[in-house]
């Protein structure tokens, strides 16, 4: 019996050996939480993989990923990430698995794959409880912003709130910025534009209070001022865009301050500024500011000698009918495909299904109508095959 319990406990022991991290990974998760992709990288490349034992061996694959994604790094393949989140689903602690399904979303939305990537993002949560308050902020705002590229915006409003709800508790000011911007956008796409503002300025005032970079104050304001201009609050807007007006000269934001004070000088029917601004941009001398400033001026020149209203709506009766011939025809390419449509709504009236492809925009392109014998929710993610 002794005998039989000592095996037993030396069993054990080798387990917990073997799944006890290497002290030179454990750097490298240190290098890729504090955001340094290149010192991680050179930490990794310094380890011979075939040394590590199995438990290790997995592990340096997921840092292998979250170090490639930290530095920014496109995937082609989700083999590696895939073949460490199996492996951990089985033998990684509660974090460690978690992780694992994060990095597994994280490739999954690079590569297209947006119900996937949620799918994978939800099992990561699943393993978490609330006192891992910094990863669990970091994953509920990915599925927000997941939800947001699929114009979900009221799906993707509580993954956000969730995510400040995170990061509140565990005092992460940069990923509050990010959250409370990305939910004044939510907010912004649903035109409730008060609450957009709230929100935009509450990340506004932690990037200037942070001293974040000026790209992000940037960024926060022309949505402010897209909320204003939503508003016709012109006063405001301009009052706004004079904040960074002063930043023009700058090449890596020029480009985008100039485009959003054309867009305002337009809309409060300003000519004379839009065009001025517009002449900038061309000056610049590169293809986007050339494409836009030539577009914008010939904007201009047609608002200041507007036509009559009868040759305007032969004009767009004219586009209507031109773009619908296109419109049947791009949709007869599709009869005997399978698409994968995600369900708006039921019909009753018709009593089918209706929802959209990944290639149509709401209230923009047409809708797919379909059956099926079981009950579909909106929001769900169905395979529908084209019979007409």
């Amino acid at each position: 019996m002794t005998r039989i319990l000592v095996i037993i406990l030396s069993v054990i022991a080798l387990a917990a050996c073997s799944r006890s991290l290497d002290d030179r990974l454990v750097r490298v998760n240190r290098l890729a939480n504090e955001n340094l992709a290149d010192s991680a990288m050179q930490a990794l490349d310094s380890i011979d993989r075939a040394s590590l034992d199995e438990y290790n061996r997995h592990y340096y694959d997921l840092m292998t990923v979250k170090t490639c994604d930290k530095a920014d790094f496109q995937f082609d393949s989700d083999s590696l990430v895939l073949s460490a989140m199996e492996y951990f689903k089985k033998n990684g602690t509660d974090t460690v698995r978690a992780e694992a399904f994060y990095y597994a979303g994280r490739v999954a939305r690079m590569l297209g794959d947006s119900p996937q990537a949620l799918d994978y993002m939800q099992n990561a949560l699943n393993c978490l409880d609330d006192s891992h308050t910094r990863l669990k902020g970091k994953i509920s705002s990915q599925m927000g912003q997941i939800f947001q590229e699929l114009y979900m915006f009221e799906q993707a409003k509580p993954r956000f709130i969730e995510a400040i709800h995170f990061q509140n508790l565990c005092n992460d000011s940069l990923g509050l910025m990010f959250n409370y911007r990305d939910l004044g956008e939510t907010y912004k796409f649903l035109q409730l534009n008060d609450s957009a503002i709230h929100y935009i300025k509450t990340s506004l005032n932690i990037a200037i209070c942070q001293n974040y970079s000026l790209i992000d104050v940037i960024e926060s304001r022309i949505i402010l001022i897209d909320c204003y201009l939503e508003k016709s609050e012109y006063e405001l807007a301009r009052t706004e865009f004079s904040n960074i007006e002063q930043y023009l000269e700058d090449d890596n934001i020029c480009n985008s301050v100039l485009a959003t004070g054309i867009n305002m000088y337009l809309l409060d029917r300003d000519f004379n500024n839009a065009e001025k601004l517009s002449l900038r941009l061309i000056q610049r001398g590169n293809l986007y500011g050339n494409k836009i400033g030539y577009r914008v001026l010939a904007n201009i020149r047609e608002m200041q000698n507007q036509i009559d209203e009868q040759t305007k709506q032969d004009r767009y009766d004219c586009l209507m009918q031109t773009q619908l011939t296109v419109t049947e025809e791009k949709n007869a390419e599709n009869v005997g495909k399978t698409l994968i449509v995600l369900c708006d709504g039921f019909d009753t009236v018709a009593e089918v299904y209706f929802g959209r492809s990944y290639a149509d925009a709401p209230d923009v392109d047409g809708k797919v109508y379909f059956t099926s014998k079981r009950k579909i929710n909106p929001g769900a993610f169905v395979e529908v095959k084209v019979t007409e």
